[in-house]
């Protein structure tokens, strides 16, 4: 019995596959592979700019925090104790005031030089004083050197270290200042070259409000540096006139330096001149004052004492006249008071105007 295969029949006709789901995937495969390039290739390029890991050193100082607490400390010697110590803050040398620095002695050796055609001084001096602006001038002892025999040279073997302002003295004359720093391990053993050279003039004029001279009132000078005086008078044409002025600070006084009728503003003086501006003063009179007694007859050798005047305190003696004057009177209320020589007193109080100073009379009772 043969048997018949008939081949099977599909009951439907088969569709064609479609490519279009492959070719998407195989985008997005190219799509991460071109990605995971790009990301290895920067970190690439960017480890390429970093510096090698170091390898771990040994020195404790590159231990961890925890590292550095769990083990002991390295034992450290003396220098490196002292390097890392803390240093002290930036200030002035105390070494330099050391008392040891200026221990001991100096020697000076001073020559004196003047200008041409000027000798030297028969008896000159050399004065030491603590300086003004040098370290060390707590240590210096002041002193006066003496030179004698028209000598222009000295060595003074025993100067104390410190540090001192020297100058040349010598009568009419101006000496200039040197400094000198006196002290250990400089050298001790100094020259100096000190000058001597004229002293000058200063010269001015005084007047009144209406520029009139003032003639034959005293001119003070007061010294900012020791407060000595010198004074001198005006001439009729109200000049002053002083010769051979130490240089320095100065003051000028009109009249008293107690009660001045004019003051000028501190002055520097330096050699050889300097003219001042005009000193000008308040109006001024002369006060006229006769003392008579009971019968109007004049009494001669009568104090008279005065105060009230802008001008200062009077002190006058009556002539055979009766009569005494005051220069130089400023107005004001003044009150006059007189003793007689044979023991008679008097009094008079009035306000006494330079422009009408007339003639005030005074009586002295018994």
């Amino acid at each position: 019995m043969h048997e018949h295969s008939q081949a099977r029949q599909p009951s439907a006709r088969a569709k064609p596959m479609s490519t279009r789901g492959g070719k998407v995937s195989a985008l997005l495969i190219g799509l991460l592979v071109l990605l995971v390039l790009a990301i290895g290739g920067i970190a690439l390029l960017g480890g390429r700019g970093r510096p090698e890991v170091e390898p771990v050193r040994s020195d404790s100082s590159d231990r961890g925090p925890v590292q550095a607490m769990l083990e002991p400390p390295t034992p450290r010697t003396e220098a490196e104790v002292a390097a890392n110590a803390p240093r002290p803050a930036a200030g002035y040398p105390h070494a330099l005031r050391s008392p040891e620095r200026y221990s001991g002695t100096a020697r000076v050796e001073v020559h004196l030089a003047l200008p041409p055609g000027l000798a030297v001084p028969e008896r000159w001096s050399i004065a030491f004083q603590r300086s003004r602006s040098l370290i060390g001038a707590e240590f210096a002892v002041p002193r006066t050197v003496e030179v004698t025999g028209a000598s222009a040279s000295t060595v003074i073997d025993d100067v104390a270290l410190g540090g001192y302002d020297v100058r040349p003295v010598a009568e009419g004359m101006n000496g200039r200042l040197e400094q000198v720093s006196l002290r250990r391990p400089d050298e001790l053993d100094v020259v100096l070259r000190l000058e001597l050279y004229e002293r000058g003039f200063l010269t001015g004029r005084v007047v009144d409000p209406d520029s009139t001279p003032v003639a034959g009132i005293d001119v003070v000078a007061e010294s900012a540096e020791d407060g000595s005086r010198r004074t001198v008078a005006t001439d009729a044409s109200g000049a002053y006139l002083f010769e051979r002025l130490p240089d320095g600070d100065w003051r000028l006084f009109v009249g008293s330096s107690v009660t001045p009728l004019a003051s000028a503003s501190d002055v520097s003086f330096a050699a050889p001149s300097l003219h001042m501006r005009d000193l000008v003063t308040p109006r001024l009179g002369t006060l006229v004052l006769r003392v008579a007694d009971a019968n109007g007859l004049p009494v001669p050798s009568v104090v008279v004492e005065g105060t009230g005047l802008p001008s200062g305190p009077l002190t006058l003696v009556t002539d055979l006249d009766g009569r005494a004057t005051a220069r130089h009177c400023a107005a004001g209320d003044v009150a006059l008071y007189a003793t007689g020589p044979r023991g008679g007193r008097g009094d008079l109080k009035v306000h006494y105007d330079p422009a009408n100073p007339g003639e005030l009379t005074l009586l002295l009772g018994p």
